[in-house]
């Protein structure tokens, strides 16, 4: 009934970073099509693009190795099938999907997933961690949203010391595992894990796991949900005012927030605890819309902002989003004293 071609044409090979084109060829407009993702073996189930009419379809892969397109279709008359369309996605060297473990500095290395993600790691942000070194002090309460594999909860909990302590808030149940893992490989003391997705209000929501990217794992509450793939989940999300609340978390002297374009969402649910402490804030902003629509709630309660290539400089609201708002960008969030 149909036929699918691509671009580059099969048998397609891309590079990270590159898009594959995918062309359906169907008898009449009323033939509906539908895109299924098969990555390194894994079937996800939730559809990359549901039914469309439309011939044309782009893909962006974030993780390298094997795929297949599964193209299904469906006709008026109750006919269909599917077409499978395998591609390879490289990154430039061979990649281990075995857990890797990587060095990050001297005194500090962590398990990741695979030998992709152990790549990730490898080119965290120094500029940000330098920021961060300046700003927290010993013995701070750090809430780390978003931990995910705990790079930044070993770095923050090093920082804060004996008398500090780290709050890891992660709601994916991969990312938990190696968080606990790590927390423990670099005998952290001084952090807990609560695992949960900090949104505006309690309840549940879908999530999406990305076996091949773990930092792809997004909640329903994100900006960028319906373009991503993944096994999809239900996590628990609650308030971070209700979870202090009933936990009695000591106040935060920092809240790093990073959780796939939620953060607006989150801060909503966070007015309370940043309102009686104004603490310092570590954010990834991921788009100029949801960078705007944050920082609209941060404003008004005397926040001013730096980004770590110009940690030198404080910036308002329209000055930082002018600069660098254009894709996903970070800042440390203060309310100046004095």
């Amino acid at each position: 009934m149909i036929t699918v071609e691509t671009t580059p044409p099969q048998p397609g090979t891309i590079r990270l970073g590159e898009f594959i084109q995918f062309r359906v060829s169907k008898p009449g407009p009323e033939v509906e099509t539908r895109y299924l993702l098969v990555h390194e073996r894994i079937i996800y189930t939730k559809p990359v693009l549901d039914w469309t009419a439309d011939p044309l379809f782009l893909f962006f892969p974030e993780a390298p190795g094997d795929y297949r397109m599964v193209v299904e279709w469906r006709a008026p008359d109750g006919s269909r099938g599917q077409v499978a369309v395998p591609f390879a996605v490289t990154a430039g060297t061979v990649v281990s999907w075995a857990p890797q473990k990587v060095r990050v500095d001297r005194s500090t290395s962590l398990w990741a997933p695979s030998g992709w993600e152990s790549m990730q790691v490898e080119s965290w942000e120094q500029q940000l961690v330098a920021l961060v070194k300046e700003v927290l002090t010993p013995g701070s309460v750090v809430y780390d949203v978003g931990a995910n594999m705990g790079l930044y909860s070993v770095l923050f909990a090093r920082l804060t010391g004996a008398e500090g302590h780290v709050y890891c808030f992660e709601a994916n149940p991969v990312c938990v595992h190696f968080l606990r893992a790590n927390l423990s490989h670099n005998a952290v003391a001084n952090a807990d894990i609560i695992p949960l997705a900090i949104a505006q209000e309690a309840g549940w929501l879908r999530f999406n796991i990305n076996y091949g990217n773990s930092n792809l794992g997004l909640s329903e509450v994100s900006h960028f949900y319906a373009a991503k793939t993944g096994h999809e989940i239900q996590v628990e999300c609650r308030d971070l005012d209700g979870v202090v609340s009933q936990l009695g978390l000591p106040p935060p002297g920092l809240i790093k927030i990073d959780i796939e374009g939620a953060e607006e969402r989150a801060i909503r649910g966070m007015h309370s605890t940043l309102a009686a402490h104004l603490p310092i804030l570590v954010l990834e902003l991921h788009g100029a819309e949801v960078a705007r629509l944050t920082l609209d709630l941060l404003t008004p309660m005397g926040y001013r902002y730096r980004h770590p290539s110009q940690p030198e400089q404080v910036l308002e609201q329209g000055e930082l989003l002018d600069r660098h708002a254009t894709g996903v960008f970070q800042t440390v969030a203060q309310v100046p004293r004095g």
